[in-house]
This record gives structure tokens, sequence and C-alpha cells, in this order.
């Protein structure tokens, strides 16, 4: 299995979003993008894993004390630039610091638990809504990518994430929710299959 805890974006900043990123669809290049119905926060990527249940009791009260939490949306940009791009993001302005220390407790307890390493490059959130496979020719896309780094794409309130299983086809990931944490957790996979992690 290949698991990673993810926080889902609600349908009003994934539309918000969505109009952003079909701007950008015609002056990006070659980009593998993220459906909409699947944006979300990666809090800690795991990789592959015999099983899901140590890591999902692992995860359990995660959230206490950090959500529910304001999110506010701001801004697109690229790593590792936008004239070099490889993934194509939309920001933060409001409640980074707490997700990042959701980050953190998850992989406290998963190296406490399961003895699984950190992150080597720490968290930084973002929004991952696309993956440049082959950048354009010219710096349309950079343009873009500046002229909408003040872009406001809403905000929401998030009271929940999940651990997600994530299958690799060759028409690309498939993911489903293993079990959801936080306000309105229900325990058990509720969620649709989906696409890209």
């Amino acid at each position: 299995m290949r698991l990673f805890f993810g926080l889902p974006v609600d349908e009003a900043v994934r539309n918000h979003v969505e109009t952003a990123q079909n701007r950008l669809r015609s002056v990006a290049g070659k980009v593998k993008w993220v459906e909409a119905a699947n944006f979300h926060f990666t809090l800690c990527f795991i990789g592959e894993a015999p099983e899901a249940g140590p890591v999902a009791e692992a995860a359990e009260g995660a959230e206490e004390g950090l959500l529910p939490v304001s999110l506010a949306l701001r801004g697109v940009g690229a790593f590792p630039d936008p004239r070099r791009p490889r993934v194509i993001w939309v920001g933060l302005e409001r409640g980074g610091e707490a997700l990042a220390a959701l980050s953190r407790r998850l992989s406290d307890r998963l190296a406490a638990a399961l003895g699984l390493p950190p992150e080597p490059r720490g968290f930084v959130p973002h929004l991952t809504i696309g993956r440049v496979k082959t950048p354009p020719t010219d710096d349309a896309l950079a343009r873009l990518i500046d002229e909408l780094q003040g872009e406001d794409f809403g905000e929401f309130v998030a009271a929940t994430f999940a651990l997600y299983d994530s299958t690799l086809t060759p028409r690309g990931p498939i993911y489903r929710a293993v079990r959801t944490y936080g306000a309105r957790a229900s325990g058990a996979a509720n969620a649709q299959p989906g696409r890209e992690p």
C-alpha cells in the first residue's frame, strides 16, 4: 500500500482554484494536472507499507488542539521557481502554522510507533495543482504565475484530515480514504476513489 495523510479542500475553494488552473493550462506546456475534486494538502507522505492499520492507529487524536482551523488560500507559485517549474501550487495565507504543527505531530507519532523517518525536506504548506512534465519554451507560464501571486482563492474551516491509500495505474494514481480523523470523522473509509494525490 502507498500511504499518505492529506487534508481535503472544500468545494467553494476548489472551484476558485480550478478557474486559475484552467487559465494556466493554455500556457503551461505538458503538465499532469490534479483533478479539482482531489485537491488536498499533503500532511505526511509515508510511501509503501504492508498494511494501513498500524499507520492509522498511530495518527489517532493527532488533530487535537490543531483542528478545526481556518485556512485562507492565496497566490500561485512553482517549485523550484516559476522560470524552472516542476510543481505548480497554490499557497496558504493563513493557517499554515497549524498544518505544519499537525504534520510534525504525525511525523513524531509515526517515528515513535513505527520507526518511520521524518520527511527530510520538512513541511512547506502548499496545494499542488500540477506537475510539469515538459516546461513551455517561452516565459508565458512564468508571467501568468507572477500575475496570480496575489490571487485570493477564498477560505474555509478545515475540521478533518484522512489517511489515504494511493494506487498507481497507467492512467495515474487512484486514492481512497482509509480512515478520517477530526470533528466529522467516521473512522471508516467513506470517500469515493479519486486520482492524483
